[in-house]
């Protein structure tokens, strides 16, 4: 593999634990979590990179 080849996988994972900790953040800020309680999402968020976190910004946090 050549350096270039190695170095996307690591922006991706890079970027992805980015924007867990993005969607983490605005769990912890959020005064309102709509469907189910901030631990259950946080587990979502957590395990389901970076699915987790879209649910959680579309279905999960007031508009």
């Amino acid at each position: 593999m050549t350096p270039q080849g190695a170095l996307i996988p690591i922006v991706v994972l890079i970027l992805a634990i980015a924007f867990d900790v993005y969607c983490l953040r605005e769990l912890a800020r959020a005064d309102v979590v709509l469907g189910f309680p901030a631990e259950f999402w946080a587990v979502v968020i957590f395990l389901l990179t970076p699915f987790g976190g879209i649910a959680y910004l579309k279905l999960g946090r007031p508009h």
